[in-house]
């Protein structure tokens, strides 16, 4: 399949103003939105052409691709979305209020204690400079907490392999001097490859652990991440997020993984096992996705 076959739409600059449209209270009762559509073939091409209007508005990558990519790219964005039964990890803020935060880092399988820096980017904007931490808003205590924030992540070939999401779980209490978050109350970690295959697009679901604050968190988190990994039952306390992955140099469709690995997975194709091995995989890239295939092959 040839990329040049495909139509390629027009890029467009999409920029949004807000104004507040009541004066008399102190509280707006509405909110306009205008957006304004700027077309061109390349979007420096048009922040160029409108640079006074253009000036200073944040740029964002398109989530996802429409059309096979012109730029090698590798993002992954991940959306905090929510923790249910979260009392389970904050009984000692029942009936004392307080927030609840979240601090998510980079590291590596094999050494956890190993924080990867700077490849963590708020929302989808383009910064030039990543953060090692990202924090999340402060919510309410409650049962069930609700976030729905994305960040993206952008990590290196060689750390893509072994890189996991550690997420701790961090307390503001009303009563504070500090607006400084407690000692951690609970932790999680979400594997973002295995075998060179990154995780699938959409909900993963991770059981937290209670953290003891007597304890350094280094030693908690390893014991957290050797224990056997189960799917969470409905009691536990449970952080859901969800994953989409935005790269012409990784995939996270098994199939077209397995045949582009196909040497180093299967082998010589010498015995009729490995035939067969082979024919399968063959059988089932007929159902990939094209945008898959053109996004992998363009890099």
């Amino acid at each position: 399949m040839s990329a040049s076959l495909i139509p390629r739409p027009i890029n467009c600059t999409f920029c949004v103003e807000t104004t507040n449209v009541s004066t008399k209270q102190p509280k707006a009762d509405s909110i306009n939105v205008n957006i304004k559509i700027f077309h061109g073939d390349k979007v420096d091409e048009v922040i160029q052409t409108h640079s006074t209007v253009l000036h200073a508005v944040p740029r964002t990558n398109r989530v996802g691709f429409n059309d096979a990519p012109i730029r090698s790219r590798s993002d992954m964005f991940i959306t905090l979305s929510r923790i249910a039964n979260a009392n389970h990890i904050l009984k000692s803020l029942a009936g004392h209020g307080g927030h609840v935060n979240i601090a998510a880092q980079i590291r590596l399988k094999d050494q956890p204690e190993t924080v990867i820096k700077d490849c963590i980017f708020r929302g989808t904007a383009l910064q030039s400079h990543g953060e090692t931490t990202y924090e999340s808003y402060l919510v309410g205590v409650a049962n069930d907490l609700v976030w729905d924030e994305p960040f993206r992540v952008c990590i290196s070939e060689t750390v893509a392999p072994k890189a996991l999401i550690v997420f701790k779980f961090n307390i503001v209490r009303p009563d504070s001097d500090s607006a400084e978050p407690d000692c951690p109350v609970g932790v999680a970690s979400l594997v973002l490859s295995t075998n060179g295959l990154f995780i699938s697009d959409g909900e993963h679901r991770m059981k937290i652990r209670k953290l003891d604050p007597s304890e350094p968190f280094e030693e908690q988190l390893a014991a957290y991440l050797t224990e056997q990994s189960h799917e969470p039952t409905g009691s536990d306390a449970i952080l859901t997020v969800e994953s989409f992955l935005c790269s012409t140099r990784f995939t996270e469709d098994n199939t077209l993984h397995s045949l582009l690995n196909w040497k180093n997975d299967i082998g010589p194709l010498t015995a009729d096992r490995r035939r067969f091995q082979m024919k399968e995989i063959l059988r089932k890239f007929t159902f990939v996705s094209e945008i898959e295939i053109l996004k992998v092959t363009s890099r």
